[in-house]
């Protein structure tokens, strides 16, 4: 039996590398719209279980006799579940990245590769993932809200 691995970029020609380029875009739009789906869900979800109590007149919700400080104490644990599952689809969207990068790469001129970001004036600033950054600034901001609700 024949082994059909592609051992280098040679074998490919550039309608295939582009049509593989199609495939992984395809792949990296699908993992981006479900991390922000997935990431604002999980936020809005742990932000109404910690402020529960404190709105649920205003919403016209009566909630059982229940101490109102179990409620950002589950806030708290539910943040560092959302933290591990932002970063898991954040990890997964950079990873179809590098992986969309690299079949870029194999196209070889330098014209079609993307400008790295350290050559941009002030990109160093942003070398590090957005969807990362933004899924720890969530997850601080859960974080605060539980604390401070824990403390008045």
């Amino acid at each position: 039996m024949e082994d059909k691995k592609i051992s280098n970029s040679k074998e490919l020609n550039s309608d295939q590398i582009i049509t593989l380029m199609s495939i992984y875009l395809d792949e990296w739009k699908h993992r981006d719209s479900l991390l922000w789906s997935q990431v604002f869900k999980l936020f809005y979800a742990i932000l109404i279980v910690i402020i529960l109590p404190y709105v649920a007149n205003f919403l016209g919700i009566s909630l059982p006799p229940i101490n109102n400080k179990i409620f950002p104490i589950i806030g708290i644990v539910l943040a560092f579940v959302f933290l591990y599952i932002g970063i898991g689809y954040a990890k997964r969207l950079n990873a179809s990245s590098k992986t969309y990068i690299n079949i870029m790469r194999l196209l070889g001129k330098e014209e079609y590769q993307r400008v790295p970001l350290a050559n941009i004036r002030f990109g160093k600033l942003f070398k590090p993932s957005i969807a990362t950054v933004l899924v720890y600034a969530m997850f601080f901001a859960l974080e605060a809200i539980a604390i401070t609700l824990l403390l008045i």
